[in-house]
């Protein structure tokens, strides 16, 4: 596939989407951890190692030997009288895409890596899911804060709408007047009969 991400881009997009996210990249990486196209992140909760592969076929058959660099990496990581304190995820990345007839394959293996859970949890990413390099935030999804806002100041409360989603069948000095006596905490009922008894 001409198109398919290079591993530059997916480096690239992975260093600006962990930096970006609070992660530390370690730059002297042991030893275990010192090949190319590596990375190795950390924050408070854990450990984070990436390995971007130039083809799928080497992601299938080299992930069990990162995966033990990793573990070798975490148990050095912490000492023997510290609780174990950090999750352990190894994020395997590739831009390539299996031949077509071998695709349901793939896709077959690439799931069974994905769930095995022992030792570290999985995050992959294939060229059959990075088109382009948001897609490679999207993978690191799992690792990153969630967004959460408080949009509570700009949203506009269903009451404040009640009156022109009502217009066409109720006048907007009723609702308007039942919506006033309940923010007052008065009976809306009340102030319903006194508005239909002023017309």
């Amino acid at each position: 596939m001409d198109d398919q991400l290079t591993t530059t881009e997916i480096i690239g997009q992975v260093k600006r989407t962990l930096r970006d996210s609070g992660y530390d990249q370690h730059r002297d990486s042991p030893d275990r951890w010192d090949a190319p196209n590596t990375l190795l992140y950390e924050d408070d909760y854990g450990i984070v190692g990436i390995v971007v592969y130039e083809s799928i076929s080497s992601l299938l058959n080299e992930w069990t030997a990162a995966q033990g660099a990793l573990v070798h990496v975490m148990s050095e990581h912490v000492t023997r009288d510290q609780p174990k304190s950090s999750e352990g995820y190894l994020v395997l990345l590739t831009g390539d895409c299996p031949r077509e007839s071998r695709e349901h394959d793939v896709n077959q293996q690439v799931n069974e890596i994905r769930y095995n859970t022992s030792r570290v949890r999985k995050l992959i990413g294939t060229g059959l899911s990075l088109d382009t390099v948001n897609d490679v935030k999207h993978v690191l999804d799992p690792l990153l804060p969630l967004d959460i806002r408080d949009d509570t100041q700009d949203n506009v409360s269903v009451l404040d709408l009640l009156p022109e989603l009502l217009a066409d069948d109720v006048s907007k000095e009723i609702t308007e007047a039942v919506v006033e006596s309940y923010r007052e905490l008065n009976s809306p009922i009340d102030a319903l009969h006194e508005k239909l008894h002023e017309s």
